[in-house]
């Protein structure tokens, strides 16, 4: 049985309730429906549970008992969590009373029981929801077994026909359900239209066959508003007619629907940002992206995405924004790209992003504020650090209005100080926001959900690796004596200057003590480790610093001699983020190089897979490590390698 809803005139065929039964059973609030819309020519839903419900009460007044006697077993039945609903369920009931039709009982059938409730002069009958059940799927299939297409086939089918079944593209059906903010309940839409699976653009309300096509544009048109799309159809199978809220025009009644293509060109037309190079995502990009866009589309201020580390925030982060410039989205409504702020946490990572985002937007639209106002672009990306400024000086982002800004993304926002982006948030009120969170545990999203409020969608690092995006990985614990043992000052260190006399642990060094003794121990493992393997792979060595890793590099070209006679770069520093040197190392096809080496502040953010990972610096939290796990765990699609 197909699980949507059904309306009064289906329930009444299938269950064999009157319409006249129906009702009054919802006036009382015996079988209440999961959609019960108010208004004359409105049909009501019922869900399948509800069905299965009203298939109880007709099988009690069938077997002779009143509507309150038929009303009180149906409540029995919710009360005690029977599994009544199951259509697989074996539970076989007994409902047992005086013969004066009083004190009614239900309890599980056995045999020997019901003989002694028989002695003991009451009534017993056997209670089966498995028949109810066989009963009503039977009922339904010859129903649609009769050769007619509903209403929903007739329609989906021109949707198919449109290529809205069709990948990317797809539509989401019956149990869409859209904030009223008029209104305490949600409001069911029969179709929203999704191009490429992402972007909410279109709503369509279904009429009855016998009504004219045009009947529900009046609803169509509110719901389209309540999700912020442009378009609203209403269809009664046969016809359909469109009404577009960018110029305000009704249509003649058409035969069938546009193609995703001529939609989104209608909406697009004049946008100046470039077309995207094909590139596939994954389900859970795109069930986030869409998400977030069918939020920020109903004017919700405060969205939350929780995702695991290397599961591609920022082709999530980017596309968010690249759809909002495409259909010119802005909370004026004004036509115009919206106005959007990025908010980094650190400097690295927002050039990255920054190199990122060239290509989905020109670059003369993109501006980085640092140090000064900059007005006039439409993506603007920044650091906390950069808009919050010396603390006896004006605040930076207060030289912009409030409303300056549509559309914010604070990123890595439960790893930031929390203290100094919300007050940039709330200072930007007006504007629609997102929080990205890198798997942040339930305890790190606590102070963050209580400005954003509850992820809208999270994605952990269990699920990547369960559907294949995330590898499994192993593990190699390696430590210097120092680390297991901490190190003690004494009187004659190795240290050219005097060392407070305490005991320094793991996470010390490289950070109040440099050791070289203790960086050449390392270097020297990483490359042993490497020249006994048959084909090293890429692989990423993360240092405490970029001192730290000059230091490394220093040491493992040491122990590489032979290696770089022949393949020069064979060993290849990345701590000052150049490009090329980046670009080279991503490539995952050449022999060289091999071994690449960052500082701990390039860990998150930048994209550089590896198929082994060397951690030479402190660990300082789970997600810290996972974080850096990442980097070897990551599937690269094109190659199918890890």
């Amino acid at each position: 049985m197909r699980k949507d809803f059904f309306t009064s005139k289906e329930v009444a065929q299938i269950t064999g309730c009157t319409l006249r039964q129906l009702q009054y059973w919802r006036e009382k609030e015996v079988v209440v429906p999961t959609i019960s819309a108010t208004g004359t020519g409105r049909s009501i839903y019922y869900s399948h549970s509800e069905l299965i419900e009203l298939g109880i009460m007709e099988y009690c007044l069938a077997m002779g008992f009143t509507f309150d006697v038929a009303s009180w077993i149906l409540e029995q039945l919710r009360e005690a969590q029977w599994d009544y609903l199951n259509p697989e369920t074996t539970e076989k009931l007994m409902l047992h009373w005086k013969r004066d039709f009083t004190d009614f009982k239900i309890e599980l059938f056995d045999t020997d029981r019901a003989i002694a409730l028989l002695n003991e002069n009451r009534l017993v009958t056997p209670f089966s929801f498995h028949q109810i059940h066989q009963q009503i799927k039977t009922t339904v299939n010859q129903t649609r077994n009769q050769g007619v297409k509903t209403l929903g086939e007739i329609i989906e089918e021109k949707l198919e026909l449109a290529g809205w079944k069709i990948a990317p593209h797809d539509f989401i059906k019956g149990d869409s359900l859209v904030k009223d903010k008029s209104s305490k309940k949600p409001q069911l839409i029969d179709y929203i239209l999704l191009y490429e699976s992402q972007v909410p653009i279109a709503v369509i309300e279904a009429k009855r066959k016998y009504r004219n096509p045009d009947k529900g544009l009046s609803e169509a048109i509110k719901k389209a508003n309540q999700v912020g799309v442009k378009f609203a159809y209403s269809s009664n199978g046969k016809f359909v007619v469109e009404y577009d809220l960018t110029t305000s025009l009704q249509s003649e009644a058409m035969k069938n629907f546009p193609t995703p293509k001529e939609l989104w060109h209608r909406l697009t037309v004049g946008s100046e940002t470039p077309q995207l190079r094909e590139k596939s995502l994954h389900n859970y990009q795109q069930a986030a992206i869409r998400t977030a866009l069918i939020n920020i589309l109903q004017q919700e201020k405060r969205l939350l995405l929780n995702l695991a580390t290397e599961s591609g925030t920022t082709q999530v982060a980017l596309r968010i924004c690249w759809y909002l410039f495409q259909i010119n989205w802005n909370l004026k409504e004004e036509k115009r790209p919206p106005k959007i702020l990025f908010l980094a946490n650190r400097q690295i990572y927002l050039a990255h992003l920054i190199s990122q985002a060239i290509n989905f937007f020109p670059r003369d639209k993109m501006a980085q504020i640092q140090g000064e106002v900059i007005k006039g672009q439409e993506l603007y990306f920044t650091t906390t650090d950069d808009l919050k400024c010396d603390p006896w000086l004006p605040n930076l982002y207060q030289a912009y209005n409030r409303d300056y800004f549509d559309f914010i993304l604070v990123d890595e926002c439960e790893e930031q100080d929390m203290r100094v982006w919300r007050e940039i948030a709330e200072y930007f009120a007006s504007a629609s926001q997102i929080g990205l969170a890198i798997a942040a545990s339930a305890d790190n999203l606590v102070a963050v959900q209580d400005y954003f409020g509850d992820p809208i969608y999270q994605y952990s690092r269990e699920q990547g690796m369960a559907e294949g995006v995330i590898a499994p990985y192993q593990i190699h614990l390696v430590q210097a004596r120092s680390d297991l043992e901490n190190w003690q000052a004494m009187q004659n260190n190795p240290f050219p200057s005097p060392v407070p006399p305490e005991a320094y642990q793991s996470h010390e060094w490289q950070q109040k003590l440099v050791s070289e003794s203790r960086t050449t121990a390392i270097a020297q493992h990483i490359s042993e480790f490497l020249q006994a393997q048959d084909n090293p792979g890429k692989t990423l060595v993360i240092c405490a610093n970029e001192e730290h890793g000059k230091k490394m590099v220093e040491k493992l070209q040491l122990f590489n001699r032979q290696q770089l006679a022949s393949r020069r770069d064979y060993i290849v520093p990345l701590m000052d983020c150049n490009e090329e040197k980046l670009t080279q190392f991503q490539n995952l096809e050449p022999i060289t190089p091999i071994i690449g080496i960052i500082s701990a502040e390039m860990e998150t953010g930048i994209d550089l897979n590896c198929q082994t990972l060397f951690i030479a610096s402190a660990v300082s939290s789970p997600k810290n490590m996972f974080q850096r796990v990442g980097r070897a765990s990551r599937v690269v699609e094109q190659s199918k390698t890890l």
